[in-house]
């Protein structure tokens, strides 16, 4: 993905994320932004809309590229 930083991706619900609730692209996954590239084709994301049980904001997380779906800008 050419200029990652600042892209919109879904994160698919990964192995062991099964229990973390999905109302997003029809349970698929979350919105998420690239903030930044880190090494060994990883970025950082912060997710848009993904809330915890409290409201607040899933963290921001390290993923490799190759597992994110790239969303329309």
């Amino acid at each position: 993905m050419r200029n990652a930083v600042g892209r919109s991706v879904l994160v698919p619900i990964l192995p062991g994320w099964e229990s973390y609730a999905c109302d997003e692209h029809d349970g698929q996954g979350w919105t998420a932004r690239i903030v930044a590239k880190r090494a060994h084709q990883c970025v950082s994301l912060r997710f848009l809309h993904a809330r915890d049980p409290e409201g607040l904001r899933y963290p921001d997380h390290t993923l490799p590229l190759s597992v994110l779906k790239e969303l329309p800008l």
